[in-house]
């Protein structure tokens, strides 16, 4: 403007008196439009500055949010990480328990398996010495019959039979051991009845 007001006075030094009026007037007029040209450019330098302002503001406000929801994720990753961490501790735990128990169930069950065949074995042992005791009580209880008693079969026995049909019982006696056959068949039976002759266990082999 200063600029402005100095040439026009320059200029009005050379010029008559309407001129210098009319001169004047276009000095105003021209720092009129130059003070309007400057309302403008600082309106214009303001607004842009405010809205540059106002993009910081944004900007800043996206950056922070942009920080919160990375902080955010961040923590829920850290949670999950420790649930994951505690869920994998209480699998390795259930599945250490489950193993013990798989053993202990394996120990007992092998345990009971052990006494189970040590039973059997006890029985099978009083059953044999039960056996072995009633042969040699029946061996103790034998009588030998009286020498040269004999007799015959009358009728043909089966092996199985218990009852040996003879031609005569004479000379024999309840508790006799007595020799039936010969040779690869011959065997030796209790006598404990008549009715010819009844033996307390089967003939294993046929006579006749």
């Amino acid at each position: 403007l200063a600029a402005i007001e100095e040439r026009h006075k320059q200029e009005a030094d050379y010029l008559s008196k309407e001129e210098r009026a009319a001169a004047a007037a276009k000095a105003a007029e021209d720092i009129k439009a130059a003070e309007h040209a400057a309302a403008e450019a600082q309106a214009k330098a303001d607004h842009e500055a405010a809205s540059k302002a106002e993009e910081g503001k944004h900007r800043a406000a996206d950056e922070a949010a942009t920080k919160a929801t990375a902080e955010a994720e961040a923590a829920a990753a850290r949670e999950l990480a420790i649930q994951n961490e505690r869920k994998a501790r209480l699998a390795a735990a259930s599945a250490k328990r489950q193993a013990s128990f798989k053993a202990a169930k394996a120990k007992r069950q092998e345990a009971a398996e052990i006494e189970e065949r040590r039973r059997v074995d006890e029985r099978k042992r009083a059953e044999l010495l039960a056996v072995a005791k009633r042969e040699e009580e029946a061996r103790a209880a034998m009588k030998l019959s009286p020498t040269g008693v004999a007799t015959t079969v009358a009728k043909p026995s089966a092996k199985g039979d218990v009852k040996l049909e003879v031609a005569s019982s004479a000379g024999f006696v309840v508790g006799n051991s007595v020799q039936v056959g010969a040779g690869s068949t011959m065997e030796t039976r209790l006598l404990t009845a008549f009715g010819s002759l009844v033996f307390g266990e089967p003939l294993q082999h046929a006579h006749a």
